[in-house]
């Protein structure tokens, strides 16, 4: 059941990220061409459960295939985004009509000339500019599912029941928006679920279970939606770079005290038992042969692989309060020797 069936490079072999048309997610990132799929289910010490759990498939799908069960998770999870998360930004009140209204009815109004616009004409600020960049790249990346008039009637079906309806009035709690809200709900639930199909033979981006034409660019534009007017807020942008700064921080200060102390008993212990554990992982890899030369020629150093493992797996198990508090520490910022927001 893995959404992304293969490793960040190497499995399976050849590798999806070097096909020329690959798996959704399996293509190299823009700013990293080199370094294999941006998304993948597993590293290298876990790479013998993905192959065990996929070999009752063997022979039934493709090496970059997703089973039926992961589809079905897949779609779900579109459905559930498309629609639930909506409803969430409406209530908290971030999700406001006028924007959505401006960039949505600017496509419909000048969408033939956007279409033929120069892409650096396509500026920021221009009405239905961002929403025709998504209608390029979905014709770009998934020629076998676009197609230009029913992505038009995405756009306007999606203006009607989202701006024209759901986001009409803002949402006050009472009875009436708290009714609004559930029949949007339930009607574009059933309208999504109802244009599930089943596909034999797949395309390489599609799968076995999967939307219908009609209903995969409805969830495409209200995943826009999600995207232009919610993720990319500046208020939100400015709370997910703290984050980054809180994250990248910590990382950095426990691989430089991991490099520079050499004494174990002063590490947290749990960073101390990962580290050993990762260490015997990567051991067990170079030895077997399975972690080859990188781009130089030169053998993986097992050392930095099994702190980087570490480091990056202890950060994970933080608490967004965990981690503030611990970078707190790390850098001297607290003044308490011993805090219960942090676990060493």
């Amino acid at each position: 059941m893995l959404k992304y069936p293969w490793a960040r490079r190497s499995h399976p072999d050849p590798h999806p990220s070097t096909a020329a048309t690959p798996p959704r997610g399996a293509g190299p990132l823009p700013d990293a061409v080199t370094a294999g799929s941006a998304k993948f289910s597993c590293y290298l010490t876990e790479l013998d459960d993905l192959v065990e759990s996929r070999e009752v498939f063997a022979g039934a799908i493709g090496p970059w295939q997703q089973t039926v069960e992961a589809a079905v998770m897949d779609t779900a999870d579109d459905v559930a985004y498309a629609i639930h998360d909506l409803e969430d930004f409406h209530r908290v009140g971030v999700l406001a009509q006028p924007g959505v209204a401006v960039e949505l009815g600017g496509w419909i109004r000048d969408r033939t000339a956007l279409a033929a616009a120069d892409p650096s004409a396509l500026g920021p600020l221009r009405p239905g500019a961002d929403l025709e960049r998504l209608r390029r790249r979905l014709h770009a990346k998934d020629a076998w599912a676009f197609d230009d008039e029913v992505f038009a009637a995405a756009v306007a079906v999606v203006r009607e029941e989202v701006v024209d309806g759901l986001l009409a009035l803002p949402f006050d709690g009472s009875m009436a928006a708290e009714r609004t809200v559930a029949e949007f709900s339930a009607r574009w639930t059933a309208r999504l679920v109802a244009g599930v199909r089943v596909l034999a033979d797949p395309p390489v981006r599609a799968a076995p279970v999967t939307l219908a034409t009609g209903p995969w660019h409805e969830v495409a534009v209200l995943k826009f939606v999600h995207q232009r007017f919610v993720l990319q807020r500046a208020d939100l942008a400015s709370h997910q770079r703290g984050q980054a700064t809180v994250l990248a921080g910590l990382v950095g200060a426990l691989a430089e005290w991991l490099t520079a102390d050499d004494d174990p008993v002063r590490l947290p212990p749990r960073l101390h038992d990962l580290v050993a554990l990762a260490h015997e992982e990567y051991g067990g890899l170079a030895a077997a042969g399975h972690l080859g030369p990188d781009e130089s020629g030169r053998r993986p150093d097992v050392d930095a692989l099994a702190r980087g493992r570490a480091v990056v797996d202890y950060v994970a198990s933080l608490t967004d309060g965990q981690a503030g508090a611990l970078l707190d520490v790390l850098t001297g910022r607290s003044a308490r020797l011993w805090t219960d927001a942090v676990v060493l």
